[in-house]
């Protein structure tokens, strides 16, 4: 039996052309809608429907602007009308809102459509949802920034911790008279530089970035092994039950900088040292001040105080490492005293997203 001559020369009719086509955008893995020349939808496929929670009778009519987000900038719209009302295609990413408010990114490529005139007629979109891929990327950065970090944690505090150890152990050997009981302070010293050796060791052997733990647990923790090294030390946390109750992720690293500050307290503030944590939610995020009873920072050398070196008493690498890891989770930390104030004042500033 011989062949039609369309099949031959692999053609199709224009009907099985259309068919095709529309069997092609409708199992479209990409998000596709297209809208009249005003803007008005007036198709959407079934991936548009699933990624965005919407049905086609909520949309058709409706302008695209029901899924913005408010957060894509607005130089990105006029940027897209520019290219489209010269006729040319645009391609950029959108931050939107699906329909139960949840946020998800999307690469879009925008084309004109025309009639035989070359008049436009109707817009097209082929969006993509890169949301998991951008986490991905961000992820992967953060892992990198994190492990950077590390690196240099391991120069800085456990340097710090072993040379505790050692003042200590030469104190013991030069007071062989003293009993058990007397040395016992000098052994909370050596063991609490050791428990925190070991901790910073065994982020070697987990997943950095990924633990899920109760905030101020981690906070508790922080303070009790810093009261252990130093019997005067007093800490007082101000909290409440909202905050209590908030769980972090992805900070392994946010421990080191309570330690930190809590250190340099007990380096500055004499015999007592006292350390009031108070901890506050303001708008989209949780501030923390951490205060102490020292003779504050010196004026000096306030405006560089997180830059590497700069210390009152040498080193000057606790706070620059600090800022480092409060940079790469989007947070921040910042001296906050005043003349009239007593003591030092830190303030972080921890996005509630990340909770």
């Amino acid at each position: 039996m011989g062949l039609h001559k369309s099949e031959t020369l692999g053609l199709e009719s224009e009907e099985q052309k259309l068919l095709i086509l529309s069997k092609a955008i409708e199992n479209n893995p990409a998000s596709i809608v297209i809208t009249s020349r005003d803007g008005n939808i007036v198709y959407v496929n079934p991936k548009f429907v699933t990624l965005t929670g919407y049905s086609v009778e909520e949309v058709i009519g409706q302008n695209p602007s029901v899924l913005q987000s408010g957060l894509t900038p607005p130089e990105i719209f006029k940027d897209l009308w520019r290219a489209l009302s010269a006729g040319k295609e645009w391609r950029g990413i959108f931050t939107n809102k699906k329909k139960n408010g949840e946020l998800y990114t999307e690469e879009a490529l925008i084309s004109p459509i025309t009639n035989e005139e070359g008049v436009i007629t109707h817009y097209v979109a082929v969006k993509e949802d890169i949301t998991a891929r951008l986490e991905a990327e961000r992820k992967k950065e953060m892992y990198q920034k994190e492990l950077e970090l590390f690196s240099s944690l391991l120069r800085h505090d456990l340097t710090n911790d072993a040379q505790i150890i050692l003042v200590n152990i030469g104190l013991l050997q030069n007071l062989k008279e003293r009993t058990i009981y007397e040395s016992k302070e000098n052994l909370e010293i050596m063991n609490s530089a050791l428990t925190r050796m070991i901790n910073l060791l065994k982020m070697i052997k987990e997943p950095i970035g990924d633990a899920d733990q109760e905030f101020i647990t981690m906070l508790e923790t922080v303070c009790e092994e810093c009261k252990s090294v130093s019997s005067n030390l007093e800490i007082s946390i101000n909290t409440t039950p909202e905050i209590r109750g908030l769980r972090i992720g992805r900070a392994a690293f946010l421990p080191v900088v309570f330690t930190n500050l809590i250190r340099n307290s007990v380096s500055y503030c004499g015999s007592h040292p006292i350390v009031k944590i108070s901890l506050a939610i303001n708008g989209p995020n949780l501030e923390i001040d951490v205060t102490d009873n020292g003779p504050g920072v010196p004026e000096t050398i306030r405006e560089k105080l997180f830059q590497k070196g700069v210390s009152t008493s040498g080193g000057g690498y606790g706070l620059y490492l600090s800022k480092a890891i409060m940079r790469i989770y989007n947070s921040s930390i910042d001296l906050v005293q005043t003349p009239e104030s007593k003591g030092a004042t830190f303030r972080l500033i921890i996005p509630l997203s990340m909770f």
